[in-house]
């Protein structure tokens, strides 16, 4: 399958984004099946938008870099399927037996 890869700009806070501090990560994006997942080891469900760039409160916007297209194997394909599946479920686990919080609650 057909992935294209990007390095993104990412925040870690709002204090980061709210003073222009920013870091890029290597990701690549399944457009086919709106999936992600990049060197942190993040697999997710996206779409095109997160491929615009970042805009900070400063206005400046900072680009997303394509990197060019990349074969992703079936194989792998299927894998990466096959854990985002297991991962949504087990979201729907934690929310079960665990009241999921808000940040700053």
């Amino acid at each position: 399958m057909r992935g294209r890869r990007y390095l993104v700009p990412v925040v870690e806070s709002f204090l980061d984004w709210s003073h222009g501090i920013y870091e890029y990560i290597e990701e690549v994006y399944l457009p086919e099946l709106g999936i992600a997942f990049n060197e942190r080891g993040y697999v997710f469900r996206t779409g095109d938008e997160r491929y615009k760039p970042l805009k900070l409160p400063t206005r400046e916007e900072v680009p997303v870099k394509y990197l060019g297209d990349v074969d992703v194997d079936e194989k792998d394909v299927k894998i990466i399927e096959e854990y985002l599946k297991y991962k949504e479920m087990m979201d729907k686990i934690i929310k079960k037996y665990i009241e999921v919080k808000s940040r700053g609650s």
